[in-house]
C-alpha cells in the first residue's frame, strides 16, 4: 500500500523584491544571442523549429 508522505519545502528568496525586479527586467522573452546560435546550429543540421 503506497504511503502518502509528503515533504514540504519552503524557499526563502535571497534577494529583495527591488533587486529581483531589476534582474527580471533584463530577461528577454526570445531571440537571445544564445537562442539564435542554437537555432542556427539546429537549422544547419537539418532540423526545422518554430519559435
Amino acid at each position: 500500500m503506497p504511503s502518502n508522505n509528503k515533504i514540504e519545502c519552503q524557499r526563502t528568496d535571497i534577494v529583495s523584491p527591488e533587486k529581483r525586479s531589476e534582474m527580471m527586467s533584463k530577461v528577454r522573452s526570445k531571440d537571445s544571442i544564445a537562442e539564435k546560435k542554437v537555432r542556427s546550429a539546429l537549422h544547419a543540421a537539418g532540423y526545422r523549429t518554430h519559435r
